[in-house]
Formats: C-alpha cells, sequence, structure tokens
C-alpha cells in the first residue's frame, strides 16, 4: 500500500512495474491480493474500494463506504472490515452497506486480521487487549490480556492468533483456551508487526530489524531466532511471506529470499 492515490504491482525478480492500479482519489491504506479470482483490491482512507482484474488491469469493482475514515481494510469474501481510533466497522460487499459496528467508539484500534476461513476477526488496541470477534453476530468472542502495552500487530489461522506489542514481546494465543503458549522476544524495541505460519513466526520492530522465529526449535521454553535481518533504516510496520520470498516494508521496502 502507498500513502499516494495508485498502486502498483512489480515483477519481484527484476524489480520492473508490470501493472498499474488507479485507486478511488485518496491515499491507500491497504492493498489485497485474490489469487484465486485473480484480482487486486485496493482502499483508501476515505472509503473508496476497488477491485482489478490482475492480468488486464480493468476495473472489475468499484465500492464507496459512506462516512468511513480508516486506517485499514481486512478484505473477506462477501464483507469488508475497517478500523480507526474509533473502532471496527463491518461493510457489504456487494452495495457498500454498514453492517455493523463491532466496537464501542471509547477503545482505539490498532490493528485487524482474518483468521482461516474469513468468518472471525482478532484485533489489537491501544488499550492492550487482544479481541476474537464473530463475524455473523458481531459480537466478540474472546478477549485476550496479557501485553503491557498497546497491541500493534496481530495474525491470525483457525485456532492461534499472534500479537506484537510495545511492550516489547510478541505473544502466541490459542483462542479455544484464551491462554498464551509462547513468546518471542524480548525485542530491544517495540514491536510492529507480526506473521506466522505452521513453521515460522516472523516480527518488525521499531529497531529496523525483521527477527524470523522456527516455531519447531526451543532454547528450554523458549523459541529460539533463526534469522534476523537488517536492511531498513526505519521501524517495519508492514509484512507478508510465503515459502519463497519475505517482504517487509516501513519507508522502504525489501524482498528477501526465504527458502523453508
Amino acid at each position: 500500500s502507498c500513502r499516494d492515490t495508485s498502486a502498483m504491482m512489480h515483477n519481484v525478480s527484476t524489480g520492473e512495474c508490470v501493472r498499474y492500479f488507479e485507486g478511488p482519489g485518496a491515499p491507500i491504506v491497504s492493498v489485497a491480493l485474490d489469487s484465486e479470482a485473480r484480482r487486486v483490491v485496493v482502499g483508501c482512507r476515505g472509503g473508496g474500494v476497488r477491485a482489478f482484474d490482475m492480468d488486464s488491469g480493468e476495473r472489475a469493482l468499484d465500492r464507496h463506504l459512506p462516512g468511513c475514515v480508516t486506517d485499514g481494510y481486512v478484505f473477506l469474501p462477501d464483507h469488508l472490515a475497517t478500523w480507526n481510533s474509533q473502532g471496527i466497522d463491518l461493510w457489504a460487499v456487494a452495495d457498500g452497506s454498514k453492517l455493523a459496528s463491532l466496537t464501542d467508539r471509547s477503545r482505539k484500534m490498532l490493528a485487524v486480521a482474518p483468521f482461516a476461513g474469513g468468518q472471525r476477526l482478532a484485533s489489537g488496541a491501544a488499550d492492550k487487549l487482544v479481541d476474537v470477534w464473530d463475524i455473523e453476530t458481531a459480537s466478540c468472542i474472546a478477549t485476550l490480556a496479557g501485553h503491557t502495552a498497546s497491541v500493534h500487530g496481530v495474525d491470525a489461522d483457525e485456532f492461534c492468533v499472534l500479537s506484537a506489542s510495545s511492550d516489547r514481546v510478541v505473544r502466541m494465543w490459542d483462542v479455544r483456551s484464551g491462554v498464551c503458549v509462547a513468546t518471542y522476544g524480548d525485542h530491544a524495541m517495540p514491536a510492529r508487526c507480526c506473521r506466522f505460519d505452521p513453521d515460522r513466526v516472523v516480527v518488525g520492530c521499531d529497531d529496523s530489524y525483521v527477527r524470523v522465529f522456527d516455531r519447531r526449535m526451543y532454547a528450554g521454553s523458549r523459541p529460539v531466532g533463526t534469522q534476523c535481518l537488517e536492511a531498513h533504516n526505519a521501524p517495519v510496520v508492514c509484512l507478508a511471506f510465503d515459502d519463497r520470498r519475505l517482504v517487509s516494508g516501513g519507508s522502504d521496502l525489501f524482498v528477501w529470499n526465504f527458502a523453508v
């Protein structure tokens, strides 16, 4: 994503821009790839959402969410979730109508991520809490307490939530029991973002480092950091990875070879 009004797709091998997507006319805060539908979805701060065909670049969807001012989006099969300093809102993709507000307006949300299957959301907030939300009922079904400072990053799979906090600790939670089952770090500075898969946990911090942990390796009861990636010149605020590559971003963007 970017703070101007357009998005670009690059060939990561050559660095060449292979496709340009014109956004809805306000700063873009979220970009997602729908690989099955071959679409790129972009969302802007003022509530404009557009989807484009990944191959032709043609616009496939154009929606405006009335009254929406957002810091980020989660793109779900039939819904959009947006969040900002006043909470989380849920919207219908079909017509752009607001379906529900998941939080009261006193909570400052800092991060939201979908669970596998797209039926639940995990959120991190300035009040130090991690919450789990059921989309169908628009209700909070679990609250995970343990951080001692704001939670800036979350990620989720079917049963677990990973949370990154200004307390410099990254926690893995089992949402079925509500128990913290592992911690990653003590990082030198606040942990800003986090992602995980069955094998790895990746953390981006304010000290500009990206740290990679192997979920299968422990020293006593503590997970072992297997890599520390140094190249950024500012805090790392976003991450994405698959079996081959890791992408990390802040004021700059790096693509790393990331073989298992």
